[in-house]
């Protein structure tokens, strides 16, 4: 019966992660031309040499972290809450102490133990490792250019002399929640950037940067089945932040007969 429950549990949180989204942040550089489109006679895929930042922003760890983020919320309620006149603004300043001290007390009773908060980090921190996110990125965007810009001549990574490299970065990947809480919910997030660049002088044509965001749920959920809703977030970014890409990147220029 526990193990059906735990599977029931893990099945509605990767369900919800179908909400999740692709937003595209400021723009590097203009969106790539149409000239410059159609220059891209072939092009190789490569994953950048570099690990990915991994953040993990959830619940307060024991009763003194839980403290301290009581303390800071209750400190600043008061004064935000009266700071719309000078008398009200003085009250705020005579409270905010005391609203330190009530929400340093409930904050510690209110925080999860340590252990348990990082028992939870460490199964998913090890599922991320275990997710490669540089080679499943590089292969997802592979897949996105087949699936999506067929006009789109693409060599393999192996290429001697391949036209155009679009190299893309894992930025940062993890689990990220409103610190000012003692015990957030959190959401997965990855951010990636790619950089078009022509591979006869190395010169940068263009450059996007793209986060997924899913969605807020119990730090216990995503560690839930040895961090199963994890790895299903990461396909999930992976496959939803390549798509959003090639769309930016490619689909604007059509070949010659097919306008």
């Amino acid at each position: 019966m526990k193990a059906l429950r735990r599977g029931a549990l893990v099945a509605s949180v990767i369900a919800s992660l179908l909400a999740g989204c692709a937003s595209t942040d400021s723009r590097l550089l203009p969106p790539p031309s149409e000239q410059m489109r159609s220059h891209m006679m072939s092009v190789t895929v490569v994953a950048a040499n570099s690990d990915p930042e991994m953040i993990f922003h959830g619940p307060a760890k024991g009763a003194l972290e839980g403290a301290w983020r009581g303390a800071r919320f209750g400190f600043v309620v008061p004064l935000v809450a009266t700071s719309a006149t000078p008398y009200g603004a003085a009250l705020g300043v005579a409270l905010a102490p005391i609203g330190a001290l009530l929400g340093a007390s409930i904050g510690a009773g209110a925080a999860e133990s340590s252990a348990k908060v990082q028992e939870r980090e460490s199964v998913i921190r090890q599922t991320l490792l275990e997710s490669q996110g540089r080679e499943r990125a590089r292969e997802c965007v592979e897949a996105a250019v087949r699936e999506q810009a067929s006009h789109v001549s693409l060599a393999p990574s192996s290429a001697e002399r391949p036209d155009t490299i679009l190299e893309i970065t894992v930025e940062r990947l993890g689990l990220s929640g409103d610190t000012w809480f003692i015990n957030p919910d959190v959401q997965f997030v990855m951010s990636q950037r790619a950089r078009i660049v022509r591979a006869s002088d190395g010169a940068e044509l263009h450059a996007q940067a793209i986060t997924w965001r899913g969605q807020f749920r119990p730090l216990e959920q995503w560690a839930a089945e040895d961090g199963a809703p994890v790895k299903e977030a990461v396909r999930r970014a992976c496959r939803d932040i390549a798509e959003a890409l090639i769309d930016e990147l490619f689909l604007v220029y059509q070949p010659t007969g097919k306008r």
